[in-house]
């Protein structure tokens, strides 16, 4: 079966990677697509530089304020589009040739699920890492993944893509509400898969779909941190129960904790008690959020400081 594909791509002062982005859409070897590019009122030239791609397929639309994190850009993006399946694209960052080939194959293969996730490289100045999840499962092939697979693979700290190579279905993801536009800086991308994936199950191809450029210019997730209380709204909007929704509840506390140590080593305070803020799970994760609430800062950042260089 043909798949067509509506590529939606939102732009927010991305001018040095623009034509690397855009170049790496129109060099697919499936042609089948529109694209759907959404300019969130750049002021560093970047719509000039896409004006200046006069293909056919492509569609430019603008908003009159920028909205962090790109989620009410791609949110118009879906309004806007046509076709079935969303492909979606960060601005600074670049496909592999044959990536909508291979998400066409296995939608080909799955087509009653409604979310697609693939492989990519993360890449910054020092490091060129190969998603963990891809290194794991290549050789498994493409695979369906349920609720309870998605969390779980969170869990070990993996993905089962990056948003820049996920696909998704039009009537899906306008199920699940689209991306949280205004309610967070960061996060609203995992918290929008989560959504999906608790309406439909999911599946994954064995491919590495793009490059995803950590040191790009104006990189939000630099600057934010998770919005606590909206993501433990997530536990009371989407419908799961039971497993599932004990396995939601303990991936928030890992995302708590994250931020609880991020806070800790740029702030070099406790911006919030662990205890009061995280789920209750089981003693043994109480206790662990009770001795970090009582262990006097100054002491866990000397020893997670410590531990990064002997990481390094």
């Amino acid at each position: 079966m043909l798949v067509n594909f509506s590529i939606v791509i939102p732009v927010y002062n991305k001018k040095p990677h623009i034509k690397r982005c855009l170049d790496s859409v129109l060099n697919q070897t499936h042609n089948e697509f529109e694209v759907i590019i959404v300019d969130d009122n750049s002021t560093d030239g970047s719509f000039e530089e896409i004006k200046k791609y006069n293909d056919p397929r492509i569609q430019v639309f603008q908003r009159t304020e920028p909205g962090p994190g790109g989620y009410a850009a791609r949110n118009l993006g879906i309004e806007k589009v046509q076709y079935k399946w969303i492909a979606f694209l960060d601005a600074d960052d670049e496909w592999y040739p044959n990536h909508l080939e291979n998400l066409s194959n296995t939608i080909n293969r799955f087509s009653d699920v409604g979310i697609i996730g693939a492989g990519f490289i993360a890449i910054s100045k020092k490091l060129k890492v190969t998603q963990p999840y891809f290194q794991i499962n290549e050789k498994k092939g493409a695979h369906r993944l349920t609720f309870s697979d998605f969390l779980n693979i969170y869990l070990k700290n993996h993905r089962f893509g990056n948003t820049s190579v996920v696909a998704v279905k039009k009537d899906i993801i306008e199920k699940a509400g689209c991306f949280p536009a205004g309610k967070t800086n960061k996060g609203g991308d995992l918290y929008t898969w989560i959504k999906v994936f608790s309406e439909s199950d999911g599946a994954w191809s064995p491919h590495i779909g793009a490059n995803t450029y950590h040191d790009a210019v104006n990189k939000v997730t630099h600057t934010s941190y998770f919005n606590i209380d909206f993501f433990k709204s997530a536990v009371n909007e989407v419908r799961v129960s039971g497993p599932d929704q004990m396995l939601l509840k303990q991936y928030i506390n890992t995302l708590i904790l994250k931020d609880f140590i991020r806070f800790l080593v740029s702030n070099k305070s406790k911006a919030f008690s662990l205890t009061k803020e995280a789920f209750f799970i089981d003693i043994k994760s109480k206790a662990l959020h009770l001795a970090l609430d009582i262990i006097p800062a100054f002491i866990l950042r000397k020893l997670i400081l410590m531990k990064r260089s002997n990481l390094d």
